[in-house]
Formats: structure tokens, C-alpha cells, sequence
């Protein structure tokens, strides 16, 4: 069992050793003879370790996997994610544009203030962007509501809106942005340049604290195969254009003590998989289309949320569009929007999903519910519309929500939480 590193501030032997006393994963210093980047690590086996060095990144890149663990020794990767901190490592789908060589924003010939991307004035060579952030404010490219989504080139009326397509005759299309002050190069946008930060159909891996962003598609896709499992530790997810967790294996996913923030249209998503086995442990998620769905008539097996608090979705709780899938909720919150045509907590599967359980909040309640104003705010302490920081998890001292949401101890039987990493603030 070997102990690797990434750092993209090395310049040693790239041979993923720690090379001297500074591999601590509590601190900053780089490592020289790590891996420069996730593309460099090679050679992984069977209950190996790899670190991601504090205060290197991001990292604009998708992570293999590379080699199975076993059920007795997983590969296990540290992570080091910390949002709200400077040396938090973030690993995303997403590209910085203003980052790439020969950046270069030009005036557009219609529209107001309006301007597209390209690299010295050419062809940026860039994927469709179907998500993305300006100054960490989101958009995607279906939101089903006018304040997340994407414009149209020509036409885009809200100061930083965005668009993609050629509405200048360039014979390529590009990133188009409303700018009324200054320049697009005075702001940090980010796109979707892949469909996953995490694709992979290897199996037994454990995920401590990532911080994993962006993607056409989704941020996660699990494809690997029954009796086996991945387990992700104090993630934090966000930015997707469809969803969070994609589940497409009927492999075991369970995922403890998550954030998860605009996360497309769903934060859980079960699809072309026969059994799905997914669970939830604690943890906060806000803002996506829904917090969870089954996507197929034909599916069987359970999706399970324990102290979880869902708030902010835009339709509703949870959709189920199989009647063979077990929906397990226990001691969690539901505080959906449900402005989306057809919202209510159950959303378009209340059939399938009739009732909260009883230690819920709300509890026992029929899912066909659609008014917010009958619903328990969790009362965060903020909810900001920019750069996201822990208080927008964490939870005022006068929350009703004691015992839920990202705890440090969450049981599978559906116990409450000993206490919250989303802590009561006052």
C-alpha cells in the first residue's frame, strides 16, 4: 500500500512520492516529486492512498480512477476540499476563460453591451457550454427558470447574462456575454468544458472532502457494477448543468454529510440501472430542479435520505418514476420552491412517493402539497447569489432543524445527528 500526492505547483520527479517530510495533508507546503496533475497518476493498486496537496489547483481536468480497490482496501483519495478557504483544492469540469492563452473578449455587432469569446480572435475551439458561473453566479443551459437560464446571443437583456452561439457571422460558435461596466476580462467565468469531473466504472473507491464543480452533464457519473461500492465523505458538489450524482450501476453509491449547490436538475439522479442502491447521510443541498429522481419506470431497489435538508429546489422534493423503488426519508427537511409548472414536493411521481415520513419536516405530509408557505424554512444563516461560503449550510441558532443536515455522526438506522458540521450559529 503506497501513500501518493498531486500538486500542481511541483517541479520534482512527477513520480506521485512525497519526496520529504512535508506530506501533510493539514498544510500548504508543495511537494515536489508529486504528480503535477491528475493525468500524471499512474500505477494505483488495491488500498493505495492519493492526496491532493492543500492549496494547489485547481485542478481543470477529469479524474481516472485507474485500478479497483477491494471491499477490504479501497483506494482512498484525499481530496482536500474546503469551500471558503484559499488553499481548499477544487478539481471541476469547468474551464477559466479568462485563464487561457490569448484571451480576448470582442464587442459584438448586435445586441447591447454584448461581447464573444476568442483566443487572439480566433476559433476558441470550445465544447457547447451547457453550465456555467460569472463571478460564481450560475447559469445553465435548461434551468426552467428565467434567472438561471441561459440567453440568446443578440438579445440578452440582464447585466452578466450569457449565451452560446454565432450571432456575428464567424463561422464558429463561442461564449457571448452581457457586460454594462467595463469588460468580461474584469470577471472570473467559468464554463463547462467536459461532461463529468468523475466518470469511471472502477470500483471500491472512497472520496474524502471533495470539491468537485462544473460538467455538461453531470459532476459525478457511477457506472461501477454490483457487490461493489463508492463512498464519498463531506463532499461538496455544484455547478452541473443536469445533475449532481448520476447513478447509471447498481453498484453501491453512499454519499455522507454532502453540500451540494445549484446542481442542475437534479442533486441524486437513479437512471438505466436495474437496482439501484443509493444513500444519503446528513448534509445540505440547495437549488437544483429537484433533490432527487428516478428516472425510469423499470427500476428496483431503495433510495435512502437520512438528517438530509433539501431546500431551494425549483420543482420540488423528489420524483419517482418507478413504483418498485423503496423511498426511505428519515428525520429530514423539505423546503422546495415548487414554482416550476407542476410543482409540489412529490413533483410529477406523487403516486410513487404520497407522503413524507413521519420524521420529517413537514411530516406525514401528502406530496401533492405545492404552497412553500406550508413548508419549515431551515433558516441558513446566508443565501448568496455569489462566491459560496459555509454559512450558506449552516444553520441560525433558531432553527427548528436541530439533528439534521450535515452532522458528524449520521446514523444509517435514520438517528439523528449528534451535532452539525453545518453548525447552529446565532
Amino acid at each position: 500500500m503506497t501513500d501518493y500526492f498531486v500538486d500542481s505547483r511541483a517541479a520534482g520527479a512527477n513520480d506521485g512520492a512525497a519526496g520529504d517530510a512535508d506530506a501533510n495533508t493539514k498544510n500548504t507546503n508543495v511537494i515536489d516529486d508529486a504528480w503535477q496533475s491528475l493525468a500524471d497518476i499512474t500505477g494505483l493498486l488495491a488500498g493505495d492512498t492519493v492526496t491532493l496537496v492543500r492549496g494547489s489547483g485547481p485542478y481543470e481536468e477529469e479524474l481516472s480512477l485507474i485500478q479497483n480497490g477491494t471491499a477490504t482496501a479501497p483506494i482512498k483519495w484525499f481530496l482536500n476540499g474546503d469551500i471558503g478557504s484559499s488553499s481548499g483544492v477544487i478539481v471541476r469540469a469547468g474551464d477559466d476563460l479568462n485563464e487561457k492563452t490569448g484571451a480576448e473578449w470582442i464587442l459584438s455587432s448586435s445586441g447591447t453591451n454584448e461581447y464573444y469569446f476568442t483566443v487572439s480572435g480566433l476559433d476558441p475551439s470550445l465544447s457547447e457550454v451547457k453550465s456555467a458561473t460569472v463571478n460564481n453566479y450560475f447559469r445553465l443551459a435548461s434551468a426552467g427558470e428565467s434567472a438561471r437560464e441561459r440567453g440568446s446571443a443578440g438579445s440578452l437583456s440582464a447585466n452578466l447574462e450569457w449565451a452560446w452561439g454565432d450571432n456575428d457571422t464567424l463561422g464558429f460558435s463561442t461564449f457571448y456575454i452581457k457586460c454594462d461596466s467595463g469588460t468580461p476580462a474584469d470577471l472570473e467565468i467559468i464554463v463547462s468544458q467536459r461532461f463529468f469531473v468523475l466518470d469511471q466504472n472502477k470500483r471500491n473507491h472512497q472520496f474524502y472532502d471533495a470539491d468537485f464543480r462544473y460538467g455538461n452533464e453531470a459532476t459525478v457519473r457511477s457506472r461501477h457494477s454490483v457487490g461493489h461500492f463508492w463512498q464519498f465523505f463531506n463532499p461538496f458538489i455544484a455547478f452541473a448543468n443536469n445533475n449532481g450524482f448520476m447513478v447509471q450501476a447498481d453498484g453501491s453509491l453512499e454519499i455522507f454529510n454532502p453540500r451540494g449547490a445549484w446542481c442542475g436538475h437534479r442533486f441524486v439522479s437513479v437512471q438505466s440501472t436495474a437496482d439501484c442502491e443509493v444513500a444519503v447521510y446528513g448534509g445540505v443541498e440547495r437549488g437544483a430542479h429537484l433533490s432527487a429522481r428516478i428516472d425510469a419506470a423499470t427500476l428496483t431497489g431503495s433510495v435512502n435520505f437520512y438528517n438530509f435538508i433539501g431546500a431551494d429546489q425549483e420543482a420540488g422534493a423528489y420524483e419517482a418514476d418507478s413504483s418498485a423503488v423503496l423511498m426511505n426519508s428519515k428525520n429530514c427537511c423539505w423546503y422546495p420552491r415548487m414554482l416550476a409548472a407542476g410543482g409540489a414536493l412529490g413533483y410529477l411521481g406523487t403516486a410513487n412517493w404520497p407522503r413524507t415520513d413521519i420524521s420529517d419536516i413537514p411530516s406525514y405530509m401528502d406530496t401533492t402539497e405545492s404552497d412553500q408557505a406550508n413548508l419549515t424554512d431551515p433558516l441558513f444563516k446566508t443565501s448568496t447569489e455569489g462566491y459560496l461560503k459555509p454559512s450558506d449550510f449552516e444553520l441560525k441558532q433558531s432553527s427548528p432543524l436541530k439533528g439534521r443536515g450535515a452532522g458528524y455522526r449520521s446514523e444509517k438506522s435514520g438517528s439523528r445527528s449528534r451535532g452539525l458540521i453545518s453548525s447552529m450559529i446565532g
